[in-house]
């Protein structure tokens, strides 16, 4: 997936990254928070949402104290979900 066309953030502007950099391959993604750190540089506001597990994003720890160097506060948020019978079930095969 290329990302092209990437803004340029300015003081006062809200990135919203969404569940998509896991998607990205690692070329696209380091352009992304290349762009993103540049932003926070100039004073935007950023916020990146990506599912947690290890071993679907691996490059997160090093993302995250990218931006930690820049004064963002990082973290996680679990919950327990009921899932439907079909659902469970299917993580069981």
């Amino acid at each position: 997936m290329l990302v092209a066309g990437i803004p340029k953030l300015a003081r006062g502007d809200l990135a919203v990254a969404g569940w998509f950099l896991n998607e990205c391959s690692d070329a696209a993604r380091e352009r992304v928070i290349a762009a993103l750190e540049r932003g926070l540089d100039a004073g935007a506001r950023v916020l990146v949402l990506e599912p947690l597990s290890g071993r679907a994003v691996p490059w997160w720890d090093d993302a995250a104290a990218r931006f930690a160097a820049r004064g963002v506060a990082t973290g996680s948020v679990r919950w327990q979900m009921q899932r439907p019978a079909w659902v469970a079930q299917m993580d069981k095969a």
